[in-house]
């Protein structure tokens, strides 16, 4: 986990369903947008 983290990982043995699972990906990608930090606040305090 230094260096590198593959909890994510697809392995797709279709290479045809794998080309599909990509340019997909790659479309879902696209529409991403990066969160607002403000968005990502934790409320929580200790002892709670």
């Amino acid at each position: 986990a230094d260096d590198s983290n593959d909890e994510n990982v697809v392995i797709v043995a279709n290479s045809d369903i794998a080309a599909q699972y990509l340019l997909e990906f790659e479309r879902r990608w696209a529409e991403a947008v990066q969160p607002d930090p403000e968005d990502l606040r934790c409320e929580w305090k200790a002892g709670e």
